[in-house]
């Protein structure tokens, strides 16, 4: 999701960001990195108006 100048990564449930990154496809890489290594779950693509 957008905030401010940059994209952010967060896990459902968790207690800090799981990355901060420049563009949107960055975050998208990091967040299917993430649910790789994870063995489950999906992601949810927030648009730059902040909506899903």
């Amino acid at each position: 999701m957008p905030v401010e100048d940059c994209w952010q990564v967060e896990e459902d449930n968790a207690k800090r960001l799981s990355a901060r990154t420049p563009t949107q496809v960055e975050a998208i890489n990091r967040a299917v990195g993430i649910v790789a290594n994870d063995g489950s779950g999906q992601v949810v693509v927030h648009g730059s108006d902040g909506q899903v």
